[in-house]
């Protein structure tokens, strides 16, 4: 693996771990799909939420256990929902799918950022 200071990446994407370590930076007040919060709430919120997601895609691509953290799945509900389709307008989520009959939080969770979560036997 290559060392942190040779990778490549988006310029936010390099700046990001130093504004988390300035104080003034990381508690500033940001404009968000999500509303108001310190930057560093974003910055938590969006890489832990993103983690949890991809965890489910890899898991779905490669036939593993597909049941994700309950307190993960609610937390990224919680803030994820109320954003609405306005999450939708920067392009990076799809549109919904459909829901099954009686889905719990994390089905709720896939089929708003457009996971199908139907059984692979059932396709």
């Amino acid at each position: 693996m290559l060392p942190i200071s040779s990778r490549r990446g988006s310029r936010p994407a390099r700046r990001c771990p130093g504004a988390l370590r300035d104080r003034a930076r990381a508690t500033r007040v940001v404009v968000t799909p999500f509303g108001d919060m310190p930057f560093e709430d974003l910055a938590s919120r969006v890489v832990c939420s993103d983690t949890l997601v991809h965890t489910w895609d890899l898991a779905r691509a490669t036939g593993q256990d597909e049941q994700l953290d309950t307190a993960a799945v609610a937390f990224a509900w919680t803030w994820m929902k109320p954003a609405g389709e306005r999450q939708r307008a920067s392009g990076d989520f799809g549109p919904a799918v459909e829901q099954p009959a009686a889905p719990d939080t994390q089905a709720r969770l896939l089929c708003f950022l457009g996971r199908g979560t139907r059984s692979r036997r059932s396709r």
